[in-house]
Order: structure tokens, then sequence, then C-alpha cells
């Protein structure tokens, strides 16, 4: 029995334990994104990567935020590929997050892929035209 109550942490940080009800989910959803807010904000990015990942896991359709989130610590960890494809995912869920392009746009930029990164770019600022990140990088 000690043996099961040790992995309990383990497998709610994991997102395997499921909620009882939706209420429960979101709750617990909005839980680990804050958690992994506070430990990303002290620039701890690889302890943030896995409550992102338990929140994505509890609601993976609806998760836009969790997903943009993971692709940013991914990307301060220079884990590139990984935080492209995350940052994809979230703006597949909700594609008028100008931030999201603006990070794709980044990425886009760093590997060469000019003529996607001014896509992202324009997207960016289709979103909010006094964007001066996306005005001055497009």
């Amino acid at each position: 029995m000690a043996f099961i109550k040790s992995l309990v942490p383990l497998l709610l940080i994991t997102g395997i334990l499921a909620c009882n009800n939706k209420a429960d989910t979101n709750k617990t959803y909005s839980s680990y994104i804050e958690k992994g807010d506070s430990i990303a904000m002290k620039g701890d990015f690889a302890h943030a990567l896995p409550l992102y990942t338990a929140a994505i896991n509890l609601q993976p359709d609806s998760a836009a935020d969790a997903y943009k989130l993971r692709a940013l610590c991914e990307y301060n960890l220079q884990k590139y590929v990984p935080a492209f494809n995350d940052v994809s995912a979230a703006i597949k869920i909700y594609p008028k997050d100008e931030q999201s392009f603006l990070l794709r746009a980044r990425l886009n930029e760093m590997n060469d892929s000019l003529k996607s990164a001014i896509a992202d770019y324009t997207i960016a600022l289709k979103l909010n035209p006094s964007d001066t990140q996306a005005i001055n990088n497009r």
C-alpha cells in the first residue's frame, strides 16, 4: 500500500489519474498551469515542462495556453523542434492568439524558413495591427 501511495504524486503530475468531473478537471488543469508558471518564472523551465504536459493530458483539445507555455519552456531550453510542434498545436486549437504566431515566426526564422516566418508575422499583425514586434520583424 505504501508503494501505491508513493506513486500518487507522480501519477498526478503526469496526468494519469483522472478527475471525477469536469469542474475538478478544470480546477486541476488551472492548478497545473499556475504551478508551471510559478516555476517557469524562476527560470526553471525543465521542471515546468511536466506540469504543462499534465495540463495538456487533462484537456488536450482545449489546452492552447498549456501548449504555448510548454513551447516557451522548450524554446528557452533550446528544444526548438518540440517548441515548434507545441506552438503549432496551440495555434490549431486557438488561431487568434498573436503571441503564438510571434513565437512560431521566431522559430521559423531560426530554421531559415523565412517565408513561413513572414506569414506568421503577417497573421500576428492582422490580429494586432499595432504589435511592434510583428511590425519590426516582418
